[in-house]
């Protein structure tokens, strides 16, 4: 008899049109901020899919009673049609497949909306095309769209309720068309109804934003690009797809979202600024420089890579998601960079920090001697790729510890340097470093001399034939860009006998709190210096002006639990065995785990609430707070009573008794006597 209680009612048909074009609007809400995060190739689709919702809930309505079942099998074919659609925009690369299928999707399901339960779905797919949205979009305009989407959401939960409640008292019929003044009371609870529903919606969406960990490490799900790999090997010299045809020496252009320094080689009389048009945007826990690759050779004017063609290649196999840059990566923080390429970009892949781990859609990559990782094609708009690194900071008395014990193969590559440097380059390196102790303060008084003394200038005069850039900055100039502070710095260590190099790439661009990333312009490419220390490898260095603060990756912003389970001691067991491997994905699934255990609870809460507060709500209306008052297992029989009627939505009237209620639907008539005693004879 209880299997009966607790059976699923079938769907009954929704006949209200309000509730229906509330759904519609939410909807179309939803596709349109997906095609404007997605751009001009989304905006057809768009288009096409706010029709189709208009025409489908249209159908829907109409035919809510007698569904056609010819309908339903062109809906089905549709469907399958529109995953292989998906799969083939993935096979070729197509802009967004994802989110193409996520609006049809939505949009041939609402042909299928005929009931209440079916409408709730819909909301699900709205919500779904909103997710998309989301992961695509750049700026905090995505919170206005939400709370547009949870604002209707909330308006169609207070009208459908407000709709049962004045149904079963036998005010509002289920005709589509009554006018407002024949429901009367409804608009005196909406203010209470939505201060408490806000608020705990409010209150949840705190929780989950203070108290989930944030996803700072190895990714369940790691962000890339789901597309045909980038095929072929990489190409043994840097290719920038923004690269001028011709170059003229001195050449200058101030609206140039080209940067020279995306090159095998590295001209020092080039002149110009660059654009603030937006190349990536930076989703990271921590602040870092973007870097791309280094340069290890210096002719007076150029500074290149001596060895462009002496790369280690890696391949990804077809099972594995990502490329282990590092088996023994250095002990720190680690910290997940996600990269969303919004302007063609050289064949480079930048990364923050210490990279051990690359998520990317690729065949092959190839490492070359600077650590620099490149690609077999260049970055194109749409790409999206993820880098697991290690926050390399260090602290300054360290480095002064570190002494100056080089390795022979770094002395013999980085202490390099062109006959045309000059005795007064020579001559000032040693004076500035003259009271310095150790290779970090010298780095350290050469940067701060460099950073006070000369002004920045994106147009200074033009390099003078047959002679030495760095000397021409120094003592002619007096004034420069990126790139002559970065050569004066290297330069003036090299003499010295402290291994550096020039390094290229990005700043970390304008954090937006809000969205969590950083956006990173044209006008953001830099150059800065990298200092060999024994045991700690490459320590980044800026000298220039502007450009001054800490240049060491930053600290990783976690949220309050986002350590927790760190703590525990797993088994650290040898890869092989089944058991071994069983704990080896344990160990790596903690931190998910957590994260998929603290959302399913947090839902959990959040239906328990809103259930509470309906019996609540139904028994303001009903009657039912007295006769509720008994014991728990009268309780019980009430609140069954009172689900059963939310389920069936048949609804009790206050002046029936149940005995009246059952006679009306013989659905009640198991229960009916029950309830009965539990209202009418509490002492029972």
């Amino acid at each position: 008899m209880m299997q009966r209680f607790f059976k699923r009612a079938p769907a009954v048909p929704e006949d209200s049109w309000e509730l229906r074009r509330i759904l519609m609007i939410g909807q179309i809400a939803s596709v349109l901020f997906l095609a404007w995060t997605g751009g001009i190739g989304l905006w057809v689709f768009g288009a096409a899919a706010v029709a189709g919702i208009v025409f489908a809930h249209q159908y829907a309505h109409g035919a809510r009673h007698a569904p056609s079942k010819r309908v339903r099998l062109i809906i089905f074919i549709a469907l399958h049609l529109a995953v292989c659609w998906m799969m083939f925009g993935l096979a070729v690369g197509l802009p967004y497949p994802q989110a193409q299928m996520a609006m049809l999707g939505m949009t041939l399901a609402d042909w299928e909306v005929f009931s209440r339960r079916q409408m709730m779905t819909g909301w699900l797919l709205g919500g779904a095309n909103l997710y998309v949205a989301a992961i695509l979009s750049r700026t905090p305009l995505f919170l206005l769209f939400l709370l547009v989407y949870v604002g209707l959401f909330l308006w169609f939960l207070h009208r459908a309720e407000a709709n049962d409640i004045l149904q079963a008292e036998g005010v509002l019929t289920a005709h589509p068309d009554r006018s407002t003044a024949e429901r009367p009371g409804y608009l005196s609870i909406l203010p209470l109804t939505a201060l408490r529903i806000g608020l705990f919606v409010t209150a949840v969406g705190t929780l989950i934003f203070f108290l989930l960990p944030r996803l700072v490490g190895t990714p369940l799900i790691p962000p890339i690009t789901l597309r045909v790999p980038i095929q072929g090997g990489p190409k043994g010299q840097i290719v920038n797809p923004a690269l001028p045809v011709v170059q003229v020496q001195g050449w200058s252009n101030d609206s140039s979202d080209y940067y020279h320094g995306f090159d095998s080689r590295l001209d020092l009389s080039y002149r110009g600024g660059l654009n603030p048009t937006i190349m990536m945007y930076v989703r990271s826990p921590a602040k870092s420089y973007w870097r791309s690759h280094a340069y290890d050779e210096y002719d007076g004017r150029t500074w290149i890579q001596s060895n462009p063609e002496n790369v280690t290649l890696m391949s990804r196999p077809v099972t594995e998601l990502s490329y282990v840059l590092d088996d023994d990566p250095p002990a720190g923080e680690p910290f997940l960079q996600t990269f969303y390429i919004q302007q063609p970009l050289p064949n480079l892949a930048f990364v923050g920090g210490q990279p051990v781990e690359l998520y990317l859609a690729a065949q092959q990559i190839a490492i070359d001697e600077t650590g620099g990782i490149r690609l077999g094609e260049t970055l194109e708009q749409g790409m999206t790729y993820s880098v697991l690194s290690i926050s390399s900071r260090f602290e300054p008395q360290e480095l002064r510890a570190a002494g100056s014990d080089y390795p022979p193969e770094i002395l013999e590559q980085y202490l390099q340097l062109p006959e045309t440097i000059t005795d007064r380059t020579r001559q000032l390196a040693r004076d500035l470093t003259a009271d310095a102790e150790n290779p970090y303060d010298k780095a350290l008084a050469i940067q701060n001399h460099l950073l006070s003394a000369y002004p920045y200038d994106f147009f200074p005069p033009p390099q003078a034939p047959n002679t030495d850039a760095v000397d021409q900055f120094l003592f002619v100039d007096q004034t420069g860009f990126c790139e002559h502070y970065v050569s004066a710095m290297v330069v003036m260590l090299r003499s010295i006998g402290i291994p550096a190099r020039l390094t290229a790439g990005y700043g970390s661009g304008q954090f937006d709190p809000l969205s969590n990333l950083y956006t990173v312009r044209a006008m953001d490419a830099h150059a800065w210096v990298e200092v060999y220390f024994p045991e700690y490898g490459w320590i980044p260095f800026e000298p220039t002006p502007g450009w001054e603060g800490d240049v060491q990756t930053g600290r990783v912003r976690r949220s309050t639990l986002a350590n927790f389970g760190r703590s525990l001691d797993l088994p650290a067991i040898p890869f092989g065995a089944l058991a071994e491997g069983a704990a080896a994905v344990g160990g790596i699934l903690m931190t998910p785990l957590l994260i998929i255990g603290a959302i399913l609870l947090t839902g959990g809460l959040s239906w328990w609430g809103w259930r509470r507060y309906q019996g609540w709500r139904f028994s303001r209306h009903h009657g039912y707070t007295s006769m509720a008052a008994g014991n728990a297992a009268r309780r019980r029989i009430l609140a069954e009573y009172r689900r059963m009627q939310r389920v069936y939505r048949a609804w009790r009237r206050p002046a029936q008794t149940p005995a009246e209620h059952a006679a009306e639907d013989v659905r009640f008539e198991e229960i009916r006597e029950r309830v009965e005693e539990a209202a009418y004879r509490p002492e029972s």
